[in-house]
Formats: C-alpha cells, structure tokens, sequence
C-alpha cells in the first residue's frame, strides 16, 4: 500500500470545460474552500477533538498524512455524538456566500468515501470505480496523485471523493493498493457497508431494485402471514418471521430455477443466534412488515397501542414511559408511530401531551417535529430500504468473512 498526501495540480491536458466554468477555475475554488475549513479544523478550539480523532483512527506519530486522515474524520464524520466539523461550520458561519455555502453542503451531503478500483489514470486525472455503489468517478485535480505516483493496472484505492459543481475532487489522502491485495481491500468494503448499509443506494438503479425487492417480499408476507403486523410472544414472532422467510426463499428458487437447489428451512435462514434473548424471552412483541422499510421487531408493541387507545393518566405510567421509549429508541421506525397515531386520532393528542408533560401538543402540527428530533436519520430517509444489498463482486468477501465470524 502507498499514500498520497494533499495537493493539488495546476497544469496538464486534462484540463477541460465544466459547464461555463473551465476545471482549473473549479480547482481555484476547491482550494479556497478547502483550505478555509481545514484552518477552521486545525483551530486552537477543536485540538483536544482531533486528538481524540487520531486516538480513534488509532494513528501514531506526527506525520502530515496522519493530520490529514485525522482532519479529513472530523469535517466529514465528526466525533462520538458531535456534527461533522464541516456541519458546523456551515452552520455557524453566517457571513457565508450562498454560492460557497450550497458547494460546502454538497461536500458534506455528497461525498463518497470507499475503496474503488483504479480503471484509468491520466496524470492527476483518475477514472475510479467504487466497489460499494459500482459506479464510476471521474475524478479531477485529485489530491496527491500525478504521474510520479502511477498505479498499477488493476489496483485499487481507498479515498473520500466530493462534488463540486461537476467535477468530482479527491479530498485527504489517497491509499493506494496493489491488484495483489483485492482481498484487503474487499475486507474493508465489507466491514463498511456493514456500518453504512445505505452506501450501495447512491446508485438510482441498486435503489429502484431494492424497493422493488422490499414491495415483492411484502406482499409476500401479506399472503403468508395474512396481516402486515403480528402480534405475540418473542417465540411466537420469530416463529412467523421464519415462515415469512420460507416464504421469501421458495420464492427466489421459483424465480430461478437454473440454480436447482433445496428450499431452506427458516431455521436455517434464521437461525437462533439472529435474535437476542431478550427478543426470544419477550412476552409482548410485534412483527411489522412495511412495504419501503422491510422487517422490524417490536418489544412493548401492546402496550404503546394502550398508551394511544387509553392515554396514561400521567407521565410516570408505565404506558407513558413505553410511549416516550417509543420515540427515543433508535430502533423504533417512525412509520410505526405514525400508524398508531392514524389508529387513535382522538387520543393521540392526550397521549403525548401527557407522556412528554406538554399540555399544548397536537400531533398533526407536533408529530412531525418531535420525529424528526429524535429520528432525524430515519425521516430523512423514509423512501430508502432498511435493507443491506451485497454487489455481485463483493460476495464472495461476505461469505468469506461470515464463515469466518
């Protein structure tokens, strides 16, 4: 593996026309606008913060290349329960040109970080396919590379790239890898869309099948199970998840039948070791099955449903406490919430109003605040699948690294 640090390039053929501003233009802007918010990271108010960053990239040493990662952590992905840097910044600076503000924004809502394939290299002009989404990135003026630096045919790097007007730019280091070392490099793919499982939906097209893929096993459970929320124990719950499962599997043997093999048993797609003993102990759970969101599991679903039909007569009933769990627990889709409150129009007013001491709450005009306090990431994405969609060429890493788990 090689690494470049920050640069960036003023001469070369691949400089072109960027839709009436000419690419070394944007490059003048990029550099601007990079380096007014890394002096903003490197202030004396955020060290203690990007050392805490560097601790937890686990980099030792004083290097440039290890500032640059530790900076490029902070702007990008902020610290435990703290914004990005580059969220606040935006934020805080009201004095901001509108025009430097909406590319500043589209750095922060559109840069993609990941392993991508090297398919073509033109100096410091890079054509990368991102491993994750399986989509290509021109990339311009990148950050660290030029012709002193080739990349071997087939290799691979691992860098955050961000839009500016079109142009794509990389941003922080480059890590460069060998073809010889595909299966690092698909490990850390792996282990990235374990924690970040929407990154393939930057494709339209990977979104648009996997929504299709969400409405099918929908009306799959639907037919199978005859409601899209059942009701019962934690057993009985994973008991109907796995008939659900079932299901789903004959369904995909149907659809291919060139792959000739056994139906699974739910058992075996779901094994014991899915679901804590909590779940499985649990005497009040429900199964839902929404047609964008997928599966969830709900503990205290009874008793929510309760707490709307019969408000609680004050904020220490356990009904309100399960009401007020209902909304801060993470877990808990907004879409279900939303559903109780359709159920209970008369009451649900009462419901939160005495839950959360707010003796003015009504939900038509409260609701949406509240979820969005509490499950901002969820709101946002309420038209994208809970769902993890693994690329064909990453497969056999996930297999590899499942066994191995």
């Amino acid at each position: 593996m090689t690494s470049c640090a920050v640069g960036i390039f003023r001469e070369g053929p691949y400089l072109r026309n960027n839709g009436g501003m000419d690419i070394e233009a944007t490059l003048d802007l990029v550099e601007r606008l990079k380096r007014d918010v890394v002096e903003y990271a490197l202030s004396p108010g955020f060290a203690k913060r990007l050392e805490e960053a560097r601790r937890r990239l686990g980099l030792t040493g004083d290097s440039v290349e290890n500032m640059v990662d530790a900076v490029e952590s902070l702007l990008f992905e902020g610290s435990e329960g703290k914004e990005p840097l580059l969220a606040r910044y935006i934020r805080t600076n009201k004095a901001l040109d509108p025009a430097d503000r909406a590319v500043y924004e589209g750095w922060l809502g559109r840069n993609v970080f990941g392993p991508f394939r090297v398919e073509e290299q033109n100096g410091p002009e890079l054509l990368l396919h991102n491993l994750i989404d399986e989509m290509d990135y021109r990339t311009h003026a990148t950050a660290g590379v030029d012709a002193s630096h080739p990349v071997a045919s087939g290799g691979y790097a691992t860098v955050r790239v961000v839009p500016t007007h079109n142009v794509w730019t990389i941003s922080g280091n480059v890590h460069f890898f060998a073809p010889q070392q595909r299966d690092l490099v698909e490990e850390f793919a792996i282990n990235l869309l374990r924690q970040f499982p929407r990154m393939p939906f930057r494709n339209p097209d990977k979104l648009e099948r996997a929504r299709d893929m969400v409405g099918g096993q929908h009306r799959i459970f639907v037919d199978t199970l005859g409601t899209t929320v059942v009701l019962g124990s934690g057993s009985e719950a994973i008991t109907a998840y796995r008939a659900f499962m079932e299901a789903v599997d004959a369904d995909a043997a149907e659809k291919a039948p060139q792959q000739r093999r056994a139906p699974r048993s739910g058992l075996e797609l779901a094994p014991d070791s899915n679901f804590p003993a909590e779940l499985r102990d649990a005497r009040d759970v429900a199964l839902f099955h929404h047609p964008v969101k997928s599966t969830s599991f709900l503990m205290g679903y009874r008793e929510a449903v309760e707490a709307h039909r019969t408000p609680p007569a004050t904020a220490t009933d356990p009904a309100a406490a399960r009401l007020r769990e209902y909304i801060h627990d993470e877990s808990v889709p907004p879409h279900v919430l939303e559903e109780l409150a359709a159920q209970f129009p008369d009451t649900v007013d009462e419901a939160y109003r005495v839950a959360f001491s707010r003796p003015d709450f009504v939900w038509e005009h409260d609701g949406g605040t509240l979820l969005l306090e509490h499950k901002a990431t969820h709101v946002e994405d309420a038209d994208i699948p809970d769902i993890t969609t693994v690329p064909t060429s990453l497969r056999g890493a996930y297999l590899r690294l499942a066994q191995g788990a």
